[in-house]
């Protein structure tokens, strides 16, 4: 029997949390269900990367991107937790002015996509939305949309 699509998710979040490489969940869906317990038991042995040690290996700043995950184009925004949260950084998926809670694999899996180059995730968020990559707002004159930032995000520094 082939793997399931739950020890697939699990596989991934496990990596995830020990900064491991993601797989690719094409290569996953021919393993069978005994060596996927197997490969569960032995990333259970493994030790948890830190926190600080996870944002190093897939930091990314605040923002809204545009990437490729599983071969399809989704937008997400990236945000720095605040008061209890603060030293947290929240990963959600943007669509249609809501902004959706997504699993740890497709978080990492964006992560390492925006991460992999972050301008052009950003420019192609301002390009495909039509909205600054830093703080969301309508571009409105030529100059920042060819820019993927606001006038006053601009002159805040606030582009990459």
């Amino acid at each position: 029997m082939l793997i399931t699509e739950k020890q697939i998710n699990f596989i991934l979040s496990l990596r995830a949390e020990r900064a491991l490489p993601v797989l690719e969940v094409e290569e996953m869906r021919s393993m069978a269900r005994d060596e996927a317990s197997k490969e569960i038991s032995r990333l259970l042995k493994l030790p948890k990367v830190g926190v600080a040690a996870k944002a190093e290996v897939v930091a990314v700043p605040q923002g809204y991107f545009a990437v490729e995950v599983e071969g399809v184009l989704r937008f997400y925004r990236v945000k720095e937790g605040k008061g209890r949260w603060e030293g947290r950084v929240f990963v959600n998926r943007y669509s249609s002015d809501y902004f959706a809670r997504i699993g740890r694999s497709e978080e990492a899996a964006a992560r390492v996509a925006i991460a992999a180059d972050l301008k052009s995730a950003a420019e192609r968020f301002a390009r495909e939305i039509g909205t600054c990559y830093a703080c969301n707002r309508q571009l409105t004159d030529a100059v920042s949309r060819a820019r993927g930032i606001g006038p006053d995000c601009y002159k805040r520094g606030r582009g990459f």
